[in-house]
């Protein structure tokens, strides 16, 4: 059974990623992060070197809603990609969903960049040099939030994802705290989350408490 080449570039080029360095340091909350203009500039190498293209197909519009009150609206795209080889022409297709929130015209294009961002993440397994809270002693675990609940006080619900009424309030009182998204994202990762919308319950008021600090 013969392999399609496009998997097997793309493992070069994770291999080849290794451990990225923060490049983004956020004054206010005193955290540093990894841009989109780093993971791009790295797999731009990467790609280029292995033969590899990153097409986007198409960035569908899902959903859009304002945010209570704010003038920000929240733009929610399905983008559709493929990894194409050039030397064969064979590809590999997917889907990411993303959002973005602006005042003006630019929720999709922070949708797309967002999505984009997560499909290098996931793909390649991202990581990062400067691991906050890391001991050495082993792997990092989600710091524990102020305010989160044992399972035993959990709701029946507790394991459920949030409901769409509940991720339009993080951005409200995202807003509300004059807080940015990349702030409410680094306050979503470090609960263990990748997305607002795999939040489970459980640990929904203790990012929102977060939020609010």
């Amino acid at each position: 059974m013969s392999v399609n080449p496009v998997y097997a570039k793309l493992h070069k080029v994770m291999v080849g990623f290794g451990r990225v360095e923060k490049d983004g340091t956020n004054e206010a909350q005193k955290y540093r992060y990894l841009s989109d203009a780093q993971i791009k500039e790295h797999m731009n190498a990467l790609l280029s070197e292995h033969g590899l293209l990153f097409l986007v197909k198409s960035a569908e519009i899902v959903a859009s809603h304002g945010v209570p009150d704010s003038k920000q609206y929240v733009t929610d795209i399905r983008l559709r990609y493929e990894w194409v080889d050039i030397e064969t022409g064979m590809s590999v297709s997917g889907e990411m969903l993303g959002s973005g929130s602006d005042a003006m015209d630019k929720g999709v294009y922070k949708a797309i960049t967002g999505a984009g961002k997560y499909v290098a993440h996931t793909t390649f397994q991202l990581r990062t040099k400067d691991v906050p809270e890391n001991d050495g002693k082993g792997p990092q675990r989600p710091r524990a939030l102020p305010g989160a609940t044992t399972p035993t006080r959990n709701p029946a619900n507790a394991g459920a994802p949030i409901s769409a009424p509940q991720r339009k309030r993080l951005f409200a009182l995202m807003n509300k705290a004059g807080k940015s998204e990349q702030e409410v994202r680094q306050i979503v990762a470090n609960a263990g989350y990748e997305h607002t919308s795999d939040i489970l319950v459980r640990d929904y008021d203790a990012i929102c408490k977060e939020i609010e600090a």
